[in-house]
């Protein structure tokens, strides 16, 4: 039962820096900003499925 507790923390201390790393870019974006909000857009949308790509994949690779 301890491991399945010290797994569990892991795993929430790894979510917890993915969402910091998401509230980041999306502040780098709001402060990049460009003049054509479609870029904006563009790079947001990039940055957010890279970001879910490699949530979908850790939580994937996570063993009960």
């Amino acid at each position: 039962m301890l491991n399945l507790e010290i797994l569990i923390r892991l795993k929430w201390r790894y979510l917890n820096r993915l969402k910091l790393t998401i509230t980041r870019n999306a502040y780098i974006l709001e402060r990049v900003g460009h003049a054509n909000m479609r870029t904006t857009l563009e790079i947001y949308k990039q940055v957010s499925n890279t970001t879910k790509e490699k949530l979908i994949q850790e939580t994937d690779s996570w063993i009960f």
